[in-house]
């Protein structure tokens, strides 16, 4: 008897022992992954971003990957994650990947990899290779989208070959659910996303959507993907949207709570338990994730609005008392933001529209040379996307030699790691060009907003004390315009006050404990106002209180009484009064406010030799230092 029930206790201990390993089997887990994006969060080992992963349930990151960081530091990062059951992806990608010319850098990419699994310990291996290319925002998509796809899926496949040499890293890729509107080419009709269900091992599917089912919900976009998976073995994913959308606030759970983002989860993950391929959730991204608020608040930081706003005085302002032929510029909308390569909503009606063009190369070579800068003086230019300096440096740099550039203001995307700036401003500065860090928007000129300007003043510090001599910045630059804004035609005034105010907060922040140069752009009819309280014009004070001034003088023609040599006349003289240089900006974007505005009409030749005139039209004011040209997109695309 004894040994009977001694038997049954025994069988009883071993069936509950495979119940609670099976229910422990991280094989059979559902995944719940994030980006990161962030790379510099696992220099010191990435136990906060661990930490967090454990609280949330994390057990998938896709980690972007930084091929100029040592490998013991991934090391390090994935055998933590590795001892805590996380595995971790290695992610990249770009849109230009998706173009013949992106080849090599794709490939690259997976030749680190793989090279750097057969080179780690079992536990520092990454789990899987993951891409997100996105090439649907190229230029050319909307004029040839099939050429582009065909460039692209040749890419994927010399990919998957390097992939393949070592068997324990899975494929993944992120993708748009709309990828069923595009056929594949040369497959008979074949819905473009089925090819990528046959060729990749997991596919994250970008639902970005803010509630489970109904209309135009997770559910409703991926329906149709879905049962197309049941003829694949690609597991999906299905990710959702934690980043501000302005506009497009259903594509995303920020301003939510992260209660209601998890009740919606698991809405969904219990209607698509039917089918064998659903994987589980990914949420994008971890920085959007962590500060999504707690029940009944949305995300407690306002994230800075991205990119911020291009140089564009618009038409000037009537001056009091004597009123000038041209009006007000009207307020501006704020733009929405748009940084790192993450994960696009899907279009509509059509592809996901480009936020930032590819630029078009730069016509043939003209048969004389390129203007040089005159001996100490500066030929510059802006940069407004940060992407093209993080993953394009090369295209610009070519184009910044060419056109004998030595100058630069480049706008910062401030979710970006610091190492991503450090080869594009070492680089410059080896080859002469004096790189400054650019912000502003024309919120920044209001004192609620001056948390914004001191976070720029922070990041560029944070990153100077942690560069070289050739990778740190020159300067801070300001672009502000805060005439833009409709408290500008309600009450001046204020608006003069505080934006004065912010601005002389940027120079005295900016100089503690640092040698940065600080800078704004200025339009050159703020001549005409007083600056309440200061007994003297919004230029005078500028450029009495920054080390230099941009000045806005968008005309075409170097001479003449609407010149740019005389619209700047008066700021000279007061530079020259102040001991302060200046710099010229000049116009190549298109403009609705008159052709004379821009070069745009008339080209690159003809601007070169107006601006070849400035420096004899404008000898008599030392202040003068040389001109920048607005900016290095529209000029890339100029007509010759």
């Amino acid at each position: 008897m004894n040994g009977t029930q001694s038997r049954g206790l025994l069988w009883f201990v071993l069936f509950i022992s495979v119940i609670f390993m099976t229910a422990f089997d991280s094989s059979n887990q559902s995944t719940r992954a994030t980006w990161l994006w962030q790379t510099e969060t696992i220099q010191d080992g990435g136990q906060e971003v661990l930490d967090y992963a454990e609280n949330q349930n994390i057990n998938h990151i896709y980690l972007r990957i930084d091929l100029t960081q040592p490998e013991e530091m991934y090391q390090t990062f994935v055998r933590n994650a590795h001892e805590r059951g996380i595995a971790i992806d290695a992610l990249a990608g770009h849109p230009y990947w998706a173009r013949e010319d992106g080849q090599e850098r794709l490939l690259r990419f997976a030749n680190w990899v793989v090279n750097y699994n057969s080179g780690s310990e079992e536990g520092e291996r990454f789990a899987g290779i993951h891409l997100d290319i996105e090439p649907y925002v190229l230029e050319e998509w909307e004029e040839d989208s099939e050429s582009i796809i065909r460039s692209y899926l040749t890419n994927l496949e010399q990919f998957l070959d390097v992939v393949n040499q070592d068997p324990s890293l899975t494929s993944a890729i992120d993708l748009p659910f709309w990828y069923d509107q595009y056929d594949t080419p040369d497959h008979s009709g074949e819905p473009l996303i089925q090819w990528f269900m046959n060729k990749f091992d997991h596919i994250t599917l970008m639902a970005y959507r803010d509630k489970a089912n109904g209309d135009n919900s997770i559910y409703h976009v991926i329906e149709q993907e879905m049962e197309w998976s049941e003829e694949y073995d690609a597991e999906i994913i299905v990710g959702v949207n934690a980043k501000p959308m302005p506009g497009e606030e259903h594509t995303s759970f920020a301003g939510k709570s992260r209660e209601t983002m998890e009740e919606v989860l698991s809405e969904v993950s219990s209607s698509l338990q039917g089918y064998r391929n659903f994987a589980g959730i990914a949420v994008h991204d971890y920085v959007y994730w962590s500060i999504l608020g707690d029940s009944g608040t949305g995300n407690p930081i306002d994230p800075e609005p991205s990119p911020e706003p291009e140089p564009s005085p618009g038409p000037e302002p009537s001056p009091e008392p004597e009123p000038s032929p041209e009006p007000e510029p009207s307020p501006g909308p704020e733009p929405s933001p748009e940084p790192e390569p993450s994960p696009e909503p899907e279009p509509s009606p059509g592809p996901e529209p480009s936020p930032e063009p590819e630029p078009s190369p730069e016509p043939g070579p003209s048969p004389e040379p390129e203007p040089s800068p005159e001996p100490d003086s500066y030929r510059g230019t802006y940069i407004w996307q940060a992407e093209q300096v993080i993953y394009d440096s090369e295209r610009v740099l070519e184009f910044l030699q060419e056109k004998n550039v030595n100058f630069l203001y480049v706008r910062l995307d401030l979710e970006q790691p610091f190492e991503l700036y450090r080869n594009f401003v070492s680089q410059a500065a080896s080859m002469g060009i004096e790189v400054h860090a650019m912000g502003g928007h024309p919120i920044w000129g209001l004192e609620e907003n001056r948390p914004r300007i001191a976070r720029l003043i922070n990041y560029v510090k944070e990153y100077n004390q942690n560069a070289s001599e050739l990778e740190k910045f020159h300067g801070i630059h300001l672009d502000i315009e805060p005439y833009t804004n409709e408290a500008w035609h309600n009450d001046r005034d204020r608006v003069l006050t505080e934006w004065a105010a912010n601005m002389e907060y940027f120079a005295q922040e900016t100089k503690k404990d640092s040698d940065l140069e600080t800078s704004a752009d200025l339009a050159v009819w703020l001549d005409t106002y007083e600056l309440p309280g200061k007994n003297m014009s919004v230029s005078e004070w500028m450029i009495q209180t920054l080390d230099h001034i941009s000045l806005m003088a968008f005309r075409d023609t170097a001479e003449g009484s609407n010149g740019i040599a005389a619209v700047v006349a008066q700021e000279m003289e007061i530079a020259d009064r102040l001991g302060k240089p200046l710099l010229v900006s000049v116009e190549m974007k298109e403009s609705h406010e008159g052709d004379h505005i821009t070069f745009y009409e008339e080209g690159a030749a003809y601007m070169e030799a107006e601006l070849a005139k400035l420096p004899a039209l404008l000898a008599e004011y030392e202040a003068y230092q040389g001109y920048v040209i607005h900016s290095y997109d529209y000029w890339i695309s100029s007509k010759p």
